[in-house]
């Protein structure tokens, strides 16, 4: 495995931008997603070579996120439904396994997964309620407490990767 190692760097660094859909799913009675929320994450990757096209990758990934719910409320005397949408922020620590495939034309593919582990530095809320009557009324919240601090993912990913400049050989 040694001459493995000596054909490729034992390690890489880089740079990551990524959009990301979200949602939130309810397992309350009366509570239901109101759909897919786009958001976006960048962050620092740190991959570790065990052999050519095998590598274990980590580094932190700053994410945006969050989700939509609408759920029954009520507000004084007036009964109705509120649509609450959060905005979530985490720093997120993955440990995932990347597999690579050979150059082609300058060209690499490769697939990831593993698992993420996220902590939540910022949470807000917008909602809008709606009485029974009609006219609806919407608040902003920030510092919302009632998201968990710590989030796990499963990462499963796809996606290529272009050669700008070969690095200097090793070994």
């Amino acid at each position: 495995t040694s001459a493995a190692h000596a054909q490729s760097p034992p390690y890489y660094f880089g740079l990551r931008a990524a959009p990301q859909l979200s949602w939130m799913k309810p397992n309350v009675d009366n509570y239901e997603s109101e759909g897919v929320k786009v958001g976006f994450a960048w962050g620092f990757i740190a991959e570790f070579n065990f052999t050519e096209n095998h590598s274990i990758a980590t580094g932190f990934n700053m994410l945006f996120n969050g989700g939509k719910l609408k759920f029954p409320a009520s507000q004084g005397d007036e009964t109705g439904s509120m649509s609450r949408e959060y905005f979530l922020k985490y720093i997120e620590l993955p440990l995932t396994l990347k597999m690579r495939t050979n150059n082609m034309n300058g060209m690499r593919y490769f697939g990831r997964i593993g698992l993420g582990t996220a902590f939540n530095i910022g949470a807000k809320k917008t909602d809008e309620f709606t009485p029974a009557g009609g006219s609806s009324t919407v608040s902003d919240k920030s510092n919302y407490d009632d998201i968990s601090f710590i989030r796990e993912s499963l990462i499963v990913g796809l996606g290529a990767e272009y050669e700008i400049k070969e690095g200097p050989k090793l070994g």
